[in-house]
Parts: structure tokens; sequence; C-alpha cells
């Protein structure tokens, strides 16, 4: 399932390493949701916490989603965030359109923001992407902004 998200990756997009996975598990490890049929994991989803002003610069295609990510390794944290990035997800095929994913976000971003108010932010590939944002920011009652195509 992963080697198919990877396989679809692009020169600027994070970059998925050793290095990067030991940051996110000792930084940010509440921020990716396995979504499970009892003991099978089918899926996940990811969200990385963010600023206002890095969101702005990847909406407007100032820095790619890799510069993105390395300056939230540097500057932002659980207590200084204001915006997340909606980043991945991924589902087996058998398991789609069941809203899985749009549960798995919703609990993963109240996990994380509690009762901060915080703007949503995404790259939308496809349709279904597209139409996913928009239900997470609507039940969220949060702001949602997509980047430049």
């Amino acid at each position: 399932m992963i080697d198919k998200l990877l396989s679809k990756s692009k020169p600027g997009d994070i970059e998925v390493s050793k290095e990067n996975s030991i940051w996110m598990y000792k930084n940010i490890n509440r921020c990716l949701n396995a979504i499970r049929d009892n003991n099978k994991i089918i899926g996940f989803t990811f969200v990385v916490p963010a600023n206002k002003k890095l969101m702005n610069l990847f909406i407007k295609k100032e820095i790619t989603e890799k510069e993105l990510f390395n300056q939230i390794k540097k500057t932002v944290n659980y207590k200084n965030f204001d915006a997340l990035y909606l980043c991945a997800t991924v589902v087996n095929p058998k398991y789609r359109n069941k809203g899985l994913a749009t549960k798995a976000f919703l609990k993963t971003i109240k996990q994380i923001a509690k009762n901060k108010k915080v703007t949503l932010f995404y790259w939308g590939y496809s349709k279904e992407g597209k139409i996913m944002a928009k239900k997470k920011a609507s039940l969220l009652n949060s702001k949602l902004i997509k980047r430049i195509e």
C-alpha cells in the first residue's frame, strides 16, 4: 500500500527517509493514524502541524512540500502550530467510500488541535482528496485552503 504512494512521489515531495521517520516518531507521532480492520492495517492518514506563515508560502508555491516539511521540523511543534497540513491518505481500495479515512483524520485532528482553532490546508491530487478535505473542514468548522495547481 505504501509502495504505491511512494511510487507517485516527485522531486520536491516530502522525503520518505529513515531520518524523517525518526523525527516524526519522536516529534509528531500523534499525526499518523493507522486505519485497521481488526488487526489488519488497511490504510493510514497523516497530518502535519504547521504555522500560517509556512502554510502561505506552500500554498503560493513559494516552497515545495519538502521545504515545508524541513522548515516545520525546525520551527513547529504541538504547542505553537496554528495550521494543519492534510498531508496523506492511503486506503486499500476494498475499504474506500466507507468514511474510514474521514473518521481517522477527524480523530487525529481533534486529538492534536484539542480546542485550538486551526486552518487546514492541502494539496489535492485527486477528486476524492478534494472532496474529503472539504468534508473535514466542514465537519470541524475550520477554514480550508488549497494549494494552487
